[in-house]
């Protein structure tokens, strides 16, 4: 797996300068955040997903009792 020198524009607070990361480094390293982000949440959204469910179980039952 070779990187080609290409340039790429980094955006820093006192505007964008060329920096000679390798284009390719920087887009695996993008896929990789972003990856990791979606399953982040992914996980999380199992998570409220299982807490609604039980806390449904738990209302229905006590509707039940009544």
């Amino acid at each position: 797996m070779s990187f080609s020198d290409s340039s790429v524009y980094v955006h820093s607070h006192s505007g964008s300068y060329l920096s000679h990361i390798p284009h390719e480094l920087f887009q695996v390293l993008g896929m990789h955040c972003i990856e990791m982000f979606v399953s982040d949440r992914r996980r999380q959204l199992s998570q409220l997903r299982r807490l609604l469910e039980e806390l449904s179980d738990v209302l229905n039952s006590r509707e039940g009792d009544s």
